[in-house]
């Protein structure tokens, strides 16, 4: 909710605007090519601070004012690699991708255990497969993307500070309802103060994410009957790849979240089922928790509203080949 208000995400334009305009100078490349590229690079690896939730949010509002009208073909290549990037781009620290918050407390994990053992496979996948699908659809994005500009209307950067201050007072105190429940009614009544520069909080959005994640918690135990056995039972190879697949239909957190509470598992079977469910988490859009976010924000750009599963699953596969080979060559099991 923080996250997509209009001052951070006018922030964040301001800054992709600078960033891509000065790289367009030296390089001479498309600023519409810049700009996609770094908004798909970039924007995911942002919610290894800000949580993946937060950061699909935030590249699905500016994803939204770069797509017209386009070929639906592209537009589901463009949401298979958002998901795709945002599942992985969690994986830098231990508190932001719900697979690994599932499993961080429990294992004992810190954010300087998922950078050593994640970081290399997580930033070499989300820069090459934003790079090659923008090499191989350059014209489409040439042809078929708008150029993100400035807002009309000027943000004060004070409201800007204020609300970057209560997302980082919000993802410290996340855990802490004694911390967070307040900071967040306070921010509720500063967006009412400064409605001018506001729009409409995305509740529901965040909903889908919290009742999503509730749900893993209270009826995943439900799954352990084949899971756990499964889990259990196969070499860190096999284990990696049955993750990343069944993530698809499982959900990534549901499937950490059960091998957590499988006794004896090594620590090399722990980074291979972790490495798996964030290789899958662009699959479906039930792979994921953060998915349902960012379809909400783009759903009026796909016909009759909707996502065919199918469709996306094949867009989908490229992706999560480059992220497999990546944990596959850098991974720690």
């Amino acid at each position: 909710i923080v996250a997509s208000s209009r001052p951070l995400v006018t922030a964040v334009r301001i800054a992709l605007l600078k960033l891509s305009a000065q790289i367009t100078a030296v390089t001479q490349i498309d600023i519409k090519l810049v700009q996609f590229f770094v908004l798909l690079t970039l924007g995911p690896l942002m919610g290894s601070l800000i949580t993946e939730p937060a950061a699909i949010a935030l590249v699905a509002l500016l994803l939204y004012r770069m797509i017209g009208q386009i070929d639906e073909k592209f537009l589901y290549g463009i949401i298979a690699l958002l998901f795709v990037n945002i599942s992985v781009g969690g994986g830098l620290t231990h508190f932001a991708a719900p697979p690994i918050l599932m499993v961080a407390a429990t294992w004992g994990w810190n954010s300087k255990d998922i950078f050593v053992n994640l970081g290399e496979a997580v930033l070499l996948s989300v820069f090459l497969n934003t790079f090659l699908f923008s090499f191989i659809f350059k014209n489409k994005i040439k042809t078929q993307l708008t150029v993100l500009e400035k807002n009309q209307t000027p943000m004060p950067i004070w409201i800007v500070a204020v609300h970057i201050l209560f997302l980082v007072g919000i993802v410290i105190g996340a855990h802490y309802p004694k911390i967070f429940v307040p900071l967040f009614i306070v921010f509720f009544a500063f967006t009412k103060f400064t409605k001018y520069h506001q729009d409409g909080l995305k509740f529901r959005e965040a909903l889908l994410v919290g009742l999503f994640l509730a749900g893993l918690i209270i009826f995943g135990s439900f799954q352990r009957w084949w899971l756990e056995p499964l889990i259990s039972s196969v070499s860190d190879n096999v284990l990696f790849f049955a993750a990343t697949a069944l993530t698809g239909i499982t959900d990534n957190a549901a499937l950490t979240y059960l091998g957590s509470q499988v006794q004896g598992l090594s620590e090399s079977s722990k980074w291979a089922l972790v490495s798996g469910a964030l290789s899958g988490g662009g699959l479906s859009i039930l792979a994921n928790a953060p998915n349902p976010v960012g379809f909400s924000i783009l759903s009026s750009k796909f016909r009759g509203n909707t996502l065919n599963a199918g469709q996306l699953l094949i867009a989908a596969l490229g992706p999560t080949a480059i992220v497999v080979i990546s944990f596959l060559i850098l991974g720690n099991f």
